[in-house]
């Protein structure tokens, strides 16, 4: 079974071991990739009965009925409503989403891509990214 809570802290020091190295889509990718992980940790939290903290599949149906989101942040966070909610109070933090998710093509595309971002597309993406995880680990102790 998948560890999200451990790989999105392993995943957040790969991103900026990507950014260090100056390698911008590759840190773009794997930034989104960290969110990702997140929030499918975040998800799967909220599950009360930890023998239930498994995705909902037809092989083996929960009781919760949460599907696996795909690689969308948006569709991970209709998961997890009392969180929708909170990032709904803070439009900067929609904004954050929004901009970890699609940099100029979703993020997961990324991996695919030769044309390096503009430095000031590329600043303002790491400063969202860098936002958008602490504001989300802080989540974590709150909810």
């Amino acid at each position: 079974m998948e560890d999200y809570q451990a790989a999105h802290g392993q995943r957040d020091q790969d991103t900026g071991a990507l950014h260090r190295g100056d390698r911008k889509i590759a840190a773009m990718h794997w930034g989104g990739c960290t969110i990702e992980c997140l929030l499918k940790a975040m998800i799967l939290a909220q599950i009360g009965n930890p023998q239930q903290r498994q995705w909902h599949t037809s092989q083996q149906p929960q009781p919760h009925g949460i599907e696996r989101p795909g690689h969308d942040l948006q569709d991970a966070l209709r998961k997890h409503q009392k969180l929708a909610d909170r990032v709904n109070k803070f439009p900067e933090v929609r904004s954050w989403l929004s901009r970890v998710n699609d940099p100029g093509g979703h993020f997961i595309h990324l991996r695919y891509s030769a044309d390096e971002p503009d430095s000031e597309a590329y600043k303002e993406w790491w400063t969202a990214y860098e936002r958008l995880y602490r504001w989300l680990v802080k989540q974590t102790t709150q909810m």
